[in-house]
């Protein structure tokens, strides 16, 4: 009742109503986020660890396909 007095009888202006409908931005829905070597290795730290990461998603065929993707400045090239 205070709201509908408070906003003269209009539910949009209502503080209830805005955050009732309100969209949340900033939640993540489980996105994979694509790492180039570069930024896999300022994740890291370790190039080692960069390669063994690289080298584990390449050489399985099922891997390369689901967790891989072409550079998108160089779709032709097979060094993904």
């Amino acid at each position: 009742m205070e709201e509908w007095m408070a906003t003269a009888g209009d539910w949009r202006e209502s503080k209830l109503y805005q955050r009732m409908t309100a969209k949340k931005t900033e939640r993540k829905h489980g996105a994979r986020v694509w790492l180039t070597r570069a930024q896999l290795l300022m994740k890291y730290g370790s190039q080692e660890i960069v390669e063994e990461i690289v080298t584990a998603k390449l050489s399985d065929p099922e891997l390369k396909e689901s967790h891989t993707k072409p550079h998108p400045d160089a779709p032709q090239s097979e060094a993904r």
